[in-house]
């Protein structure tokens, strides 16, 4: 019976990480940029990472691997810096991070939706710009900044072309839109109030 990995142990972070492996590599990097601001933000992961000596002997042999390129997903250098910080970090923060990741991931999740629904190209600086308004002002603007937005997509899509829109097939449609939406749907977690 092989040995979980550390983000198996809890369910929610694995939930987390298993959602962000799913995104096309693009989107994901900007996800795990977003996790590692809030990482770095809310528990100084880079700084405790330079510490090795407070680690302990498992998590600085998983570094060293890390460094050396043997895990899936170092050859991107956000990801892996993203899954060094979870594996760093004690439990309860693995927990609050991944719930934040949850919400991140959701909220990018909406706007690919949107942007299939009116058949057009997903726009990178939109998918970092609903990031970096999570990231710096939380959920609540990261949301209204996605409602603006589809707000303005549909007087500028709806109005212009109706009939062409439904008939022409969706930009980027692949197996990850539907991987994405059939497992992250329903799947937000809504933080304590002693969290927020």
């Amino acid at each position: 019976m092989r040995q979980l990995r550390f983000y198996e142990k809890n369910p929610t972070v694995h939930k987390a990480v298993t959602l962000l492996f799913k995104f096309p590599p693009d989107i994901r990097t900007v996800l795990a940029k977003g996790f590692c601001a809030i990482a770095e933000t809310e528990f100084d992961a880079h700084l405790i990472i330079k510490d090795f000596k407070r680690l302990g002997a498992e998590k600085v042999l998983a570094l060293y691997k890390s460094q050396q390129k043997r895990r899936e997903y170092d050859n991107d250098p956000y990801l892996s810096k993203a899954m060094n910080y979870l594996m760093i970090l004690n439990p309860d923060q693995q927990f609050f991070l991944s719930v934040k990741l949850l919400d991140l991931i959701q909220v990018v999740r909406d706007f690919m939706i949107l942007c299939k629904k009116h058949a057009i190209s997903i726009q990178m600086s939109m998918v970092e710009k609903i990031a970096s308004t999570y990231v710096h002002f939380g959920l609540k603007e990261a949301e209204d900044f996605l409602l603006n937005a589809r707000t303005l997509m549909e007087r500028t899509f709806v109005k212009a072309e109706p009939a062409q829109q439904k008939a022409q097939a969706p930009v980027n449609n692949n197996a990850a839109w539907e991987s994405i939406s059939n497992e992250g749907s329903g799947m937000r977690l809504r933080l304590s109030t002693d969290f927020s």
